[in-house]
């Protein structure tokens, strides 16, 4: 119209067509070149490089594709957003499963105080179970020394707290004795007075015990050592008897046993243990027992709790 020369383009699917490659034409005059060595139809050789078609029909390839079917364009656009939320989302979980400085010093701090409360307890509970162990050696240590002398004496001296029988109470003729014949069969490396603090260590007294939460099984008694002797064993056990001066004191048949010496605690119902001769009955032999005068500080046991531990 209006005398111009109006210039007829074609379709983009014409231009993919136009532009997508070489023609089968060019193709044959390449392999036929190809077969000649790079010769022409002159004879003269051509230098081997790529068809320029071929880097044509790569460079003109995707825009015209892109431009005809737009639906490609699209899809990569929807594909490109669903990879952009998929990193966001795997970021996003990265930074969830991190922890920052400062929730890691609060958890740590957590422990500390979890740990501060619960490491007495457990250090009290197993320093318990060395202390349960040692004394039913030095219980053992003990009753066996005194069955040995009862079976070599051919009875059991009279030395004892008599429990059940018409004729209970103290027998105290044979004390002195059974004593003898008792530390004849333990080993004793050191014998120290009872005032000796150099020697072995001061326990707390009855009235200190009860100041502080403690109880004694039978308040009558004194529980004290006025005729002491210490006796060292070859195990650390420290046996405490009151043989000084014996005469006719009931003090005779009671006894303490300090399972671990100097060791410690030095405390009443945990290693250091007041005890009794004590006979059931007349046709029994005499046992190791709290049955009349016996001592523990606080949260301590007795000899019979000890035992079933």
């Amino acid at each position: 119209m209006g005398g111009g020369a109006t210039r007829k383009t074609g379709s983009c699917c014409d231009l993919q067509k136009r532009h997508s490659g070489p023609d089968p034409e060019s193709i044959n005059a390449d392999k036929d070149r190809l077969r000649l060595g790079g010769r022409s139809d002159n004879g003269n050789r051509t230098p081997h490089t790529k068809s320029r078609h071929s880097d044509k029909s790569q460079s003109l390839s995707m825009p015209v594709n892109s431009i005809c079917h737009p639906e490609l364009v699209s899809g990569s656009i929807n594909a490109y957003r669903n990879n952009l939320r998929s990193i966001g989302r795997s970021d996003q979980l990265s930074r969830k499963t991190a922890f920052t400085m400062a929730e890691v010093l609060i958890t740590l701090g957590i422990i500390g105080i979890v740990a501060a409360m619960t490491l007495p307890t457990v250090i009290n509970r197993a320093q318990r179970k060395i202390l349960t162990q040692q004394f039913k050696k030095s219980y053992a240590t003990v009753q066996n020394a005194i069955n040995l002398a009862q079976s070599e004496w051919g009875a059991p001296y009279e030395c004892y707290w008599l429990k059940k029988s018409a004729n209970a109470g103290y027998y105290l003729d044979q004390c002195s004795a059974f004593w003898d014949a008792f530390l004849k069969n333990v080993k004793i490396i050191q014998k120290c007075d009872g005032d000796d603090y150099d020697c072995h260590p001061k326990y707390k007294t009855k009235a200190e015990v009860l100041a502080e939460g403690g109880e004694v099984l039978n308040p009558s008694c004194s529980i004290d050592f006025p005729y002491a002797n210490f006796y060292i064993l070859n195990d650390g056990t420290y046996i405490i008897i009151n043989n000084n001066n014996p005469g006719t004191s009931h003090h005779q048949i009671y006894f303490a046993i300090d399972i671990n010496g100097s060791k410690g605690p030095n405390k009443w119902g945990y290693d250091l243990y007041y005890l009794t001769l004590n006979r059931e009955d007349m046709k029994k032999d005499v046992i190791i027992a709290n049955e009349v005068c016996a001592m523990k500080e606080r949260d301590g046991m007795y000899i019979n709790e000890m035992l079933l531990e």
